[in-house]
C-alpha cells in the first residue's frame, strides 16, 4: 500500500513539474527550484492519498474495537461485516471475531442452562425437605407420627 502510494506520490509530482516546466514558471538553471517544488508537491499528494487510502482500514480497526467493547460488556451479538475489507489481514480478524463472539453465545447459552438445571434439582429435594421439617415442627403430630416421618425418609 506504502509502495503505491509512493509510486502515484512520484509520478504525479513529476507530472507536475514538468507542466511547470513546460509553463515557463520554472525557467533558467531549474535543478533547484525543481527539486523544491517536486520536494513540496511530493509531500502534500503524498498526503492526500495517504488519507483517502488509510481511511477504510482506520474505520475498520474502529468498527472492531467497538465490537470488541460491546462483547466485554456481555453483548454476543456484536457483529462485523466482512464485505468489502479490501486487506486479508482485516477481513481474516472481522471473520475470526464473528466466529468468537458466535462461540461465546453459544457458551452463555449453555452456562445458563446449565445453571437453571441445577438450581432446579437442587430445589426439589429442599422442597421436600422443607415440607417433612414443617410437618415435624407441628405440635398437635403424635409422637408416633413424628416417628414414622423420620424413618420413612
Amino acid at each position: 500500500m506504502v509502495f503505491i502510494i509512493m509510486t502515484l506520490t512520484i509520478m504525479l509530482t513529476a507530472g507536475a513539474t514538468m507542466v511547470l516546466i513546460r509553463c515557463g514558471v520554472i525557467d533558467g538553471d531549474p535543478r533547484g527550484l525543481a527539486l523544491i517544488v517536486f520536494a513540496c508537491v511530493s509531500v502534500i499528494i503524498g498526503t492526500i492519498l495517504s488519507r483517502f487510502v488509510g481511511k477504510r482500514p482506520i474505520e475498520i480497526i474502529v468498527d472492531i474495537n467497538e465490537a470488541t467493547k460491546r462483547v466485554a460488556k456481555g453483548d454476543f451479538t456484536a457483529e462485523l461485516s466482512e464485505e468489502n475489507i479490501p486487506a486479508i489481514e482485516l477481513r481474516e480478524m472481522a471473520h475470526n471475531f464473528n466466529v468468537m463472539t458466535q462461540e461465546l453465545a453459544s457458551t452463555e447459552i449453555l452456562r445458563s442452562d446449565f445453571i437453571e438445571n441445577a438450581s432446579h434439582e437442587f430445589k426439589t429435594p429442599i422442597s421436600a425437605i422443607e415440607g417433612y421439617a414443617t410437618l415435624l415442627q407441628r405440635r398437635d403430630l403424635s409422637e408416633e407420627k413424628r416417628w414414622s416421618m423420620r424413618t420413612a425418609s
